[in-house]
């Protein structure tokens, strides 16, 4: 099964409980010339908080991964910082490669959603 498949028929279960529902409280809904409409637009209700459930939840993990790249890039140019205070020519050359890495890392994961 696929995965748009799967959306599919998660949307189509949703839609019928809720529309079994929407029937249990308000009766009228579930007459023949009505029914159809009702499916209609309990379809799109369903539809649009389908979809901005998925985006909010793919806004989340993108913000997680960034501040996490983010923070990778913070701790190596802090690093850098101490290595530089310390005159230590190794120490600031591995720090330097340690802030291309992660600005590399960021700048990558960033393209991933353009």
């Amino acid at each position: 099964m696929t995965r748009d498949q799967i959306v599919d028929l998660v949307i189509d279960l949703s839609v019928n409980e809720a529309l079994e529902r929407l029937v249990q409280e308000l009766p009228f809904l579930g007459f023949k010339f009505i029914n159809p409409i009702a499916e209609y637009f309990v379809k799109k209700v369903v539809v649009v908080l389908f979809t901005q459930g998925r985006m909010l939840v793919n806004e989340r993990i993108i913000d997680y991964n960034l501040k996490k790249e983010a923070g990778r890039l913070n701790e190596a140019s802090d690093k850098a910082r101490r290595a530089v205070a310390t005159g230590d020519k190794d120490a600031i050359e591995k720090s330097n490669q340690e802030i291309i890495d992660a600005a590399r890392d960021l700048i990558r994961f960033g393209r991933d959603f353009v």
